[in-house]
């Protein structure tokens, strides 16, 4: 799992195997991840960046060395 802070925002996203794509796991507010909760705003954000990632990230994305 890796994780980025993205100003007021938190992204996670770990590497799917099958296509080697990224899915975004995570897009919280820091106030959502400090109060252990999942906003709506937070959901909505997580979806269309999971959608994204899935249209747009492929195996020249990958870090090098890495061959699963």
């Amino acid at each position: 799992m890796n994780g980025y802070a993205l100003g007021d925002f938190y992204l996670s996203f770990r590497r799917v195997k099958a296509g080697w794509r990224w899915e975004i796991t995570e897009w919280v507010s820091e106030d959502v991840v400090a109060n252990g909760a999942h906003s709506d705003e937070a959901t909505a954000y997580r979806d269309a960046l999971h959608a994204l990632s899935r249209a747009t990230m492929t195996k020249k994305h990958a870090p090098k060395g890495d061959n699963e």
